[in-house]
């Protein structure tokens, strides 16, 4: 059971306008915490951040905000190890430690420990809100209709949001959380509260909470939100608080305020798209929550199809899945370009690092190092200087490795150039970074060859907020960028370029290709974990068939997995799954390559990879794989069959999220997929069949998924064919049955 829950904040220093970055822990409500629990709960949460903040703020009741507090003071080898961890070369990164505790109508800093000269004057109230909006993202409380769409609510209104207000919190530690921020906004009224009003039963959790910090007992009675009921109250003689859930137009608190004469002062929203012009209090207006959520309020154009909402729940699988077929519409503008750079050099074996070693592998891994050779990426740069990078810059700082050194050294001779001076600026690489050798500065050049999601830009701009002066202009350079997605590149762009001066920083970027995801949790992985218990755990006999043929097909499967971690589970016959010519996404390239067996399949996969995450991001939302609360979409099963070499075949099970392969809501397509299925395991010996042991295995690790009938009857057919001889696609298939 979770203890406690972080989020990272941006605030400014309310004396001195300093901007700075914070890592807020909250504590749930008597929480018995020991002090090598709270030290290791610091270490993990810092952990977890990209860049290291400029602060930690610590958050939980009183008597146990007093207790953290006392062990820090206490500790002083592990108050050392977090301080050291906040530290690098040498220099203070997190300059100083509070801590809060809660007190109904505040939040009080019981104490501080400051290790810069000047501390930072936090307005805890904008951390709250920043904390408020974390759960809403991260517990997927907020639902936007798909374009062409507006929710129909049960009071009538149209609108393109449906708010969960009940789902805010899903642990201990969140639930006291909200409780104590309705406390900060409406504390004095719930404690002299002797009745509370709410407009449902989802959000009891929360008042009673609520209540109980405010050291109050009083009666909660819940009224239905739109109905005869709610025409029948009246404000009790009794003092009293009427909460509501949530709302888009603000009508409810209207009526409660306006038609049955309720006080304002004595009325919360939780959730609303905007505070304007709406009776009583909103804790969190979603238009003062960031971009996202702009343009709620805009009104439809009386031709979209409306969703009805009967209550409070909702699910996408209230509706069959909508397919999307893979095909040239998906395919990235920027694909063919980075194909003719990199596909028959420049991409690693998957889950590999160039330069690296075996540190650190990653799923799609580029060698950047022909950049340095490519006229036309020579040509951009020197573009870029003349056009883009101030020529203020005095020192390039270069990410650590060999091919962003050598960018970063020509990117210095062409500012020197153009500059017209003797003296180059000083090209220094991130390892080396620091306030000594930057000296007195007068303008920034960052620069990486390759860059994913930014985490090393991140860190690098992280320093330079520590070791040089705000107003000083930078500029960040990524030759090439692999994100997961256009919107993380979008928030990377964003974090690098904004800063507290009018100004923005600079950016450039030669290509870039959103990959999808390539986190820790990859296919491969998961077939490494059922490869594991496989070869460790003791298997149950399986009727029908001789034990030691089990044994020998588990054994089997794990060897395998472990041997194909660097590509895909090979054919029937141990060969390799190999592209034939006219792959639509290399669009009539690469064919002699081709047939010569030169592509890489770590090359297909990323043209594959590629695809699908424009899918999900492509602008026609009719042909758009990306599912919503109100839909969910899945890939057609016919893009099995136009995609029919096995080497597609594969990439679609791997690089598809399970979400995309979940046919088990539908029974016309789970019938489709299993017919499928049925012939690829009948035929595994033949070409028709050459990626069986990648359908099994997706199967295995439930990446695949089909109504339970269905998976029964395919792997019920395929045992009966294969129990008589001990096999890898025999292990896969006894690991997924249910």
């Amino acid at each position: 059971m979770a203890r406690f829950f972080s989020f990272n904040a941006i605030d400014s220093c309310q004396t001195t306008g300093i901007h700075f970055d914070a890592l807020c822990l909250t504590y749930g409500n008597d929480e018995d915490v020991s002090s090598l629990q709270f030290f290791g709960d610091l270490e993990s949460s810092i952990k977890k951040c990209k860049v290291l903040p400029d602060c930690l703020v610590v958050m939980a009741s009183a008597a146990l905000a007093t207790k953290l507090h006392d062990y820090w003071c206490a500790d002083h080898t592990q108050q050392k190890t977090i301080v050291n961890r906040g530290t690098k070369s040498e220099f203070l990164f997190i300059k100083s430690y509070y801590f809060y505790a809660w007190c109904v109508t505040k939040l009080e800093l019981i104490a501080s420990h400051v290790l810069a000269t000047q501390s930072y004057d936090i307005s805890i109230e904008k951390l709250i809100q920043q904390g408020l909006r974390y759960l809403l993202e991260v517990n997927e409380v907020i639902q936007i209709a798909p374009a062409g769409h507006l929710f129909k609510h049960p009071s009538g209104t149209r609108s393109k949001v449906f708010i969960q207000a009940r789902e805010m919190a899903r642990s201990e530690p969140e639930l006291f959380f909200v409780a104590n921020a309705i406390c900060l906004r409406m504390g004095r009224v719930l404690q002299d509260a002797e009745m509370v009003f709410i407009d449902t039963m989802g959000i009891y959790h929360y008042v009673r909470e609520a209540l109980k910090a405010a050291g109050n007992k009083a009666r909660i009675e819940s009224f239905h939100s739109y109905g005869e009921e709610m025409k029948k109250l009246s404000p009790p003689i009794d003092s009293y608080i009427c909460v509501i859930s949530a709302s888009t137009s603000g009508g409810m608190a209207g009526e409660l305020v306006n038609n049955l004469g309720f006080d304002p002062n004595k009325v919360v929203t939780l959730i609303d798209v905007t505070e304007k012009n709406r009776c009583g209090s909103v804790l969190m207006p979603l238009d003062t929550l960031g971009e996202v959520y702009v343009g709620l309020l805009e009104k439809g154009m009386g031709t979209e199809t409306e969703i009805e909402l009967v209550g409070e729940h909702f699910s996408s699988k209230a509706k069959p899945p909508r397919t999307v077929a893979l095909g040239v519409p998906h395919q990235p503008k920027l694909l063919g370009e980075f194909l003719n750079h990199f596909a028959l050099l420049g991409v690693g074996k998957l889950n590999s690092n160039f330069g690296n070693g075996p540190a650190n592998p990653k799923l799609l891994c580029l060698d950047a190092s022909p950049l340095t050779n490519n006229l036309e990426f020579t040509q951009w740069l020197d573009d870029e200087v003349a056009w883009c990078i101030t020529l203020a810059v005095d020192h390039v700082i270069h990410a650590s490795d060999p091919t962003s050194k050598v960018i970063a050294e020509l990117a210095a001779k062409r500012i020197q150039e153009f500059r017209q001076t003797t003296i180059p600026p000083a090209v220094i690489s991130h390892d080396d970074l620091c306030k000594e050798s930057l000296g007195n500065a007068k303008g920034i050049l960052v620069v990486t060859a390759v860059a994913g999601d930014g985490g090393g830009l991140r860190e690098i701009s992280r320093d330079l907020r520590e070791y040089i002066c705000t107003e000083t202009p930078r500029h960040f350079l990524a030759a090439v960028g692999l994100p997961q997605t256009a919107e993380s590149w979008a928030r990377l762009k964003q974090f690098l370029e904004r800063n507290p001066t009018k100004r923005k920083y600079g950016f450039s970027n030669w290509l870039m290709l959103p990959v999808g995801y390539d986190g820790k949790d990859s296919a491969w992985e998961q077939l490494n974990k059922l490869a594991k218990k496989a070869e460790g755990g003791e298997t149950a006999a399986v009727e029908g068939i001789d034990q030691e043929i089990v044994n020998e097909s588990l054994e089997q499967l794990a060897q395998l997995v472990f041997k194909s971690h660097q590509g895909f589970l090979p054919k029937h016959n141990g060969g390799e799954l190999a592209l034939t010519e006219g792959f639509v996404f290399f669009g009539g390239k690469f064919e002699t390559e081709i047939q010569e067996m030169k592509i890489a399949s770590s090359v297909v996969y990323l043209a594959i990879a590629s695809a699908l995450q424009c899918a999900r991001e492509l602008k026609d939302v009719n042909n758009q794989l990306k599912s919503t609360g109100y839909e969910s979409v899945v890939l057609a099963p016919e893009c099995f069959l136009r995609f029919n070499d096995n080497i597609l075949q594969a990439c679609l099970l791997r690089a598809c999220h399970s979400s995309e392969l979940d046919y088990s809501a539908s029974p016309h397509l789970s019938k489709l997929m299993q017919e499928f299925l049925t012939k690829v395991f009948d035929r595994h010996s033949h070409k028709y069949g050459d990626a069986a042991l990648e359908f099994a295995a997706a199967l295995a690790i439930g990446r695949l998924k089909l109504k339970k009938d269905d998976l029964d009857d395919v792997i019920k057919f395929a045992i009966a064919r294969l129990k008589h001889q001990a096999s890898p696609l025999l292990g896969f298939l006894l690991l997924a049955r249910r």
